[in-house]
């Protein structure tokens, strides 16, 4: 785990940065949706897990850079 937060960590800076940058409307509507069921302790965590997923995804995608979602995909496995 810890070899694992040492890669994911600059990783997802560097994502959350450029996704900053390079983001449109539709990314911001869908991250805030994704927060809401994250931010809410009465969902399930299957749930809670799915979101989060589709939040870093959202993430990489909005960097408008591909190759953050194919690095990204494994570390999500």
């Amino acid at each position: 785990l810890e070899d694992l937060s040492s890669v994911r960590l600059p990783l997802e800076t560097t994502i959350a940065r450029q996704a900053a940058l390079h983001r449109n409307q539709a990314h911001v509507l869908r991250m805030e949706k994704l927060q809401k069921v994250l931010g809410n302790p009465r969902r399930s965590l299957e749930s809670h897990v799915e979101s989060d997923l589709e939040f870093h995804a959202t993430l990489a995608d909005a960097t408008g850079n591909p190759i953050f979602e194919i690095v990204l995909a494994p570390i999500q496995e």
